[in-house]
């Protein structure tokens, strides 16, 4: 009995959590920090849901820390593009020297084809010729409601974000229970959520072998994006490298590593 007890106070924040989850953004109970995670992740979780008509999402986005110190986005203005279940897009915006990292189905490529040629240097020889999987949570329909419960909240305090409203910082990670059964390495995430509507402000990621710090400019959910960012304009179109599918994986983990000597 005495071990029963103890598995059901393990898991009533997180069944308390998947309750609010579930309810929307009309349920506001004070400042409990798996409120504050379930609605946060709302959103995100609902683009994978096969039902939904949100299938997109396009974040700007500012990197603020990262490893190498002096990455090649660093402190540069970039949009995040992506579209369920198989489209991507990563570049820089603003006066800057343009890079674009695209994924569209099992088609990859790169802009500019010199910043390209740096990626497929750093990131070796390409793997067996493969097929890209689509972007999917490891959840049916039914279990997307669940998404705050596969976390475990390790800090939780009020804050302020950098346009001085009031938001709450999380600090939490995957259960331990899920990076064993996936065999996954334990990795951390730190959010800033802004109260009056859990936008995310700033978020990041630490892990063994990779960190970087955003700060969140701007967040737009939507069915779909404009077909033309998939592919290369015509001004672009002379410059790209294909990409192979083996090396995918690779080069989007150089992608915020590459440092900034050209």
């Amino acid at each position: 009995m005495q071990t029963r007890r103890k598995v059901w106070r393990w898991h009533l924040p997180w069944l308390f959590g998947l309750a609010l989850y579930g309810a929307g953004p009309a349920v506001v109970l004070g400042q409990n920090k798996y409120d504050v995670l379930a609605h946060a992740l709302q959103p995100y979780g609902t683009l994978f849901y096969s039902k939904s008509p949100l299938k997109a999402c396009q974040a700007d986005l500012q990197m603020q820390a990262g490893a190498p110190p002096a990455s090649i986005f660093m402190r540069r203005p970039l949009r995040l593009s992506l579209q369920v279940p198989d489209r991507l897009r990563l570049e820089t915006i603003g006066p800057a020297d343009h890079i674009i990292f695209c994924r569209q189905g099992q088609r990859v490529w790169v802009y500019p084809r010199d910043f390209a040629d740096r990626l497929l240097a750093a990131a070796g020889p390409p793997g067996p010729p493969t097929r890209l999987p689509d972007f999917r949570l490891p959840l049916a329909d039914n279990q997307i409601v669940l998404l705050p419960a596969l976390f475990q909240i390790t800090a939780f305090s009020p804050t302020r974000d950098a346009e001085n409203e009031p938001a709450w910082n999380l600090e939490f990670h995957p259960a331990t229970e899920l990076l064993q059964a996936n065999r996954q390495a334990p990795w951390q995430i730190q959010a800033m959520v802004r109260q009056r509507d859990y936008q995310v402000r700033q978020l990041a990621v630490r892990s063994a072998d990779w960190s970087a710090k955003f700060q969140v400019l701007q967040m737009r959910f939507g069915s779909t994006l404009p077909p033309e960012i998939w592919v290369p304009s015509p001004a672009e179109a002379p410059a790209i490298r294909e990409i192979p599918p083996g090396l995918y994986g690779s080069i989007l983990n150089q992608l915020t590593n590459l440092p900034l000597d050209r």
